[in-house]
């Protein structure tokens, strides 16, 4: 059997989750899930019609982002953390054969966090959800 498509979810599936993880996935599955380069219109509007705090809930995973590889392998992500794990790897070697400056490694290496903390959800809601795990990040 091919997981990269397995069984979607019904809502009883769900009960489950944290209440932050069911208001993640409600959003989504009335508005869909962002992109990596332009959301949809309808998408953006639902998104900036949120209050503050809970479009940050939506959008960002703030463990994902200080636990990175780690929170996705607890999520049961395993080949998400793994597609991540081989990205920065070739980061960091580059980084290392190239001999970065400090600043340029760290800023880097923030922009590695917050893209794994910005996708976190997505990833999570496909897997719920969709039944999807894919390799691609």
């Amino acid at each position: 059997m091919n997981d990269m498509h397995g069984t979607a979810a019904t809502p009883g599936d769900l009960q489950d989750l944290k209440p932050k993880w069911q208001t993640r996935f409600a959003f989504y599955a009335q508005h869909g899930t962002p992109q990596w380069w332009k959301n949809s219109p309808g998408y953006v509007a639902a998104l900036k019609a949120l209050p503050a705090r809970t479009r940050r809930l939506v959008t960002m995973n703030w463990f994902a982002c200080f636990f990175g590889v780690l929170y996705l392998l607890g999520l049961g992500l395993w080949k998400k953390a793994i597609s991540w794990m081989v990205v920065g790897l070739v980061i960091g070697v580059v980084s290392f054969v190239l001999d970065f400056p400090s600043a340029i490694d760290s800023g880097v290496t923030i922009g590695f966090a917050l893209a794994i903390a910005q996708r976190a959800n997505v990833y999570h809601f496909d897997n719920r959800v969709r039944g999807l795990q894919g390799w691609a990040i």
